[in-house]
């Protein structure tokens, strides 16, 4: 159970923009209890717009890698594009 905690501690740092890492480790340290004052907390919108942005462009760059993995010219191009 204490890996649970864990986790769900570590996903309502990230949500509310605080340090994953130091939160997780209170939590193992803690209990459970390292929760309350976790979600009490105000969030820190400026962390975590910058974490979206960054899960965003990086889940980009990803699927334009996969779209365009057989695409070795400019004829390769185009005939993905008339498929779809």
């Amino acid at each position: 159970m204490t890996y649970v905690w864990i986790v769900l501690a570590g996903l309502t740092a990230f949500a509310t923009g605080r340090n994953v890492i130091g939160w997780t480790i209170a939590t193992y340290f803690f209990g459970w209890l390292v929760l309350v004052p976790l979600v009490l907390m105000p969030k820190n919108s400026v962390r975590l717009g910058q974490r979206l942005d960054y899960l965003t462009e990086m889940l980009d760059n990803k699927i334009a890698k996969q779209q365009f993995k057989n695409v070795d010219n400019v004829e390769d191009l185009f005939n993905q594009l008339e498929k779809k």
